[in-house]
């Protein structure tokens, strides 16, 4: 599977019921910033300041032109952690070592192209090769001039040593058939 269509399953959001306290936090905070219909701008947001107990656990991308491409501009700090080096200033494709990285990718594209928040819930082989569920909302931020330039991410790892929060994201993820590993929420 090529494409991020072929492999996440789209939805209404919706209830949130389920949802973590954090994601529904920074929906939340992204959601007070658009103006008049107006995606946030860059500018409108400060994690740091506004929502400093998510900063650690966002990350925030350049979009290049043509969709081809994503600069990191911010790695928190507990991502960071996580993947073991700091990935500023890199390149999303050229960080992609297997196809759950693409998929990554191509989430990002998704949220530029739809002008709209993304959720996705995931089953994540981590760098010690334990399972963890991720949650992400992935959010589109317009520059000065109105185009969308950014996306800033908020990303939750939960671990499976954590049962009964996994088993509180299986029952919410639906049961989704076995052939779908990704399960995405447009907001």
């Amino acid at each position: 599977m090529d494409s991020v269509n072929e492999m996440v399953q789209v939805v209404p959001l919706g209830d949130r019921t389920g949802l973590s306290e954090s994601i529904v936090e920074f929906h939340d905070y992204w959601s007070s910033k658009v103006n008049d219909g107006r995606l946030p701008r860059r500018s409108d947001i400060d994690p740091l300041i506004d929502i400093p107990k998510l900063a650690p656990d966002m990350f925030m991308v350049d979009v290049l032109p043509d969709l081809s491409d994503f600069r990191v501009r911010l790695m928190g700090t507990r991502l960071t952690a996580h993947l073991g080096y700091d990935t500023t200033g890199e390149m999303m494709v050229a960080l992609t070592k297997d196809s759950y990285c693409n998929v990554i990718v191509d989430m990002l594209r998704q949220t530029v192209l739809h002008r709209r928040p993304l959720y996705t819930l995931s089953n994540y082989l981590q760098p010690d090769r334990s399972f963890a569920m991720v949650e992400r909302l992935m959010t589109p931020l317009l520059d000065e001039e109105g185009f969308i330039k950014y996306v800033a991410t908020l990303q939750l790892f939960h671990h499976f040593s954590e049962a009964e929060t996994f088993f509180e994201f299986m029952e919410r993820a639906h049961k989704s058939d076995s052939h779908s590993h990704i399960r995405a929420y447009s907001c």
